[in-house]
């Protein structure tokens, strides 16, 4: 699961199969099989890291 808001920008790799759901007004592309671009834009939204628990930290 990959949240992003504002001007942020993710590469997502898919295996088999995949299930998009866009709110507001969002960017999509997909360039697999089918090529498929989803557009719209959504106003008012920041960046929020995802919080990790100690136990998903890798050890340094």
């Amino acid at each position: 699961m990959v949240y992003l808001t504002n001007d942020a920008r993710a590469s997502v790799w898919i295996d088999e199969e995949m299930e998009a759901r866009i709110l507001g007004r969002s960017r999509f592309s997909y360039r697999g099989t089918p090529r498929f671009s989803w557009l719209s834009v959504d106003e008012g939204s920041r960046v929020e890291p995802l919080q990790e628990s100690a136990e998903e930290k890798p050890a340094m």
